[in-house]
């Protein structure tokens, strides 16, 4: 059975570091801007090196990913203003940009709305617990008539297809269909169909009797809740794996700091400790490279740890 191979990103400083990592076998790589770096003495790339770049990289085979990261203490109502300061700077660069990932302390309709609404970029923000009551248990999604379909504050959403005593076994998630960017809607599937169940609620099931063999459909406007329901389905794969990227960016960091010792050193000079890296860096990518031709996917990460018994290794 193949499996689908993890993605190698690495941290670019410098145009040429960046170069570096894609000839080298990066899947991706992150970069800074001057203006919206935390490394205000590093030299980060300038916006017109990043397009040239970027193109570059679009136009591989298969195409490599660019992420811009934001390495400054930006607060919940200011990543607006943030966005429009690039929109107005960098006006290509916010066209390109199809998703802003962040964590939940970023979290708000506000923000949803205005990153979708107005420049198109489809949030990836984890949401906070605000619910007070029952946290545990889905909500209705049509409160004000009696149906079968439910969400949580997470954006999970279920249909209760059978009673049994044991409530939190009444529900199975909902197949996601698709956002449909026409209608703003987010596009569900009944799970008794799509996935074989046995429904004992049918009755209960709103406009039941004009569904057909397929299922019923149902749409969810953004507008139902903001913070729970975004362009991209919060409990689907998509979302997941555009967060991941996130969580990626902040591992590769701390490995940096923490494993290769960049966090207490005593490198003099900007051009040794831009030698430094860039070998670093050409490590941590032959090791991944080798992981994954070694049939060793789970142990990407490890940068010490021998391979696992029973094994076969493998030539390069």
């Amino acid at each position: 059975m193949n499996k689908k191979l993890p993605e190698l990103l690495a941290p670019a400083g410098t145009a040429e570091s960046a170069w570096a990592a894609l000839a080298y076998g990066a899947d991706a790589v992150y970069a800074g801007l001057p203006r919206f770096s935390a490394r205000a003495e590093a030299e980060n790339f300038t916006v017109e090196s990043l397009g040239e770049f970027v193109g570059y990289a679009h136009s591989l085979t298969p195409a490599r990913r660019v992420y811009l990261t934001v390495n400054t203490l930006i607060l919940n109502d200011e990543l607006p203003a943030l966005v429009e300061q690039l929109a107005e700077q960098q006006p290509w660069l916010v066209e390109r940009t199809q998703y802003l990932s962040a964590d939940k302390g970023y979290d708000s309709k506000e923000n949803n709305q205005e990153l979708w609404d107005r420049y198109g970029i489809k949030p990836v923000i984890d949401i906070r617990d605000t619910w007070q009551e029952e946290r545990e248990l889905p909500r209705s999604l049509y409160p004000q008539r009696v149906d079968t379909i439910f969400h949580t504050e997470g954006g999970e959403v279920l249909c209760r297809y059978q009673d049994t005593a044991v409530e939190a076994d009444n529900y199975a998630r909902m197949t996601f269909q698709g956002f449909e960017a026409d209608r703003e809607c987010l596009k569900y599937r009944c799970p008794a169909q799509a996935q074989g169940l046995t429904c004992t609620q049918r009755h209960l099931c709103y406009g039941a009797g004009e569904v057909g063999a397929y299922g019923r459909i149902v749409r969810i406007p953004l507008e139902t809740e903001r913070r729970t329901f975004t362009p991209v389905a919060r409990a689907s794969y998509a979302w997941e794996r555009e967060y991941r990227h996130r969580t990626a960016v902040e591992r590769v960091n701390s490995r940096l700091d923490t494993s290769f010792g960049y966090e207490q050193h005593f490198i003099r000079g900007l051009g040794k400790m831009r030698l430094r890296m860039d070998l670093t860096m050409l490590v941590m990518l032959a090791m991944a490279v080798g992981r994954i031709q070694a049939e060793q996917p789970e142990q990407l990460r490890s940068l010490v740890r021998p391979p696992a018994r029973g094994q076969p290794r493998r030539a390069a």
